[in-house]
């Protein structure tokens, strides 16, 4: 998408400042292929804003109806065995919850310990002897008089 188009379609969108429209109008003027398009972007607005509703014939209207109450009957029936198992009462028991936990922790930790053990790496330290630098300063201080 070029300039061009970019700024024919922040004009359709009334996004452009009174600047911008006057540069918009002045290439406008200067270039017929723009000045066209721009004369076909704006009948086509115009159709769609011209307010004009097509009905849909009957018979597809109940097409479309008949499609949606069959995929409304065919979800409830897929779902019903979903909901019976949802539906039962599941009872956990405290130990065996607090049991599941520490497994999980235990696991966790075995894991982190053998599979993600991260590598070994050596490091080299060099000690080396340098002569002691004495840094001196002076302070200067100035009175004020």
């Amino acid at each position: 998408m070029n300039t061009h188009d970019e700024i024919l379609q922040r004009c359709f969108d009334d996004d452009l400042n009174d600047d911008e429209m006057k540069s918009l109008f002045t290439l406008l003027s200067k270039n017929k292929v723009l000045r066209e398009e721009y004369k076909a972007m704006h009948a086509l607005r115009n159709e769609f804003r011209s307010g004009e509703s097509y009905r849909v014939p009957a018979h597809l209207d109940d097409r479309v109806n008949d499609m949606i109450a069959s995929h409304r009957r065919t979800f409830i029936r897929n779902a019903a065995p979903v909901k019976r198992f949802f539906a039962r009462r599941l009872s956990f028991s405290v130990p065996a919850f607090a049991a599941l936990i520490v497994l999980m922790l235990a696991g966790s930790y075995v894991a982190a310990a053998t599979w993600f053990k991260p590598a070994r790496l050596t490091e080299y330290v060099y000690v080396v002897e340098m002569p002691a630098y004495v840094v001196q300063s002076t302070v200067y201080t100035t009175t004020n008089n």
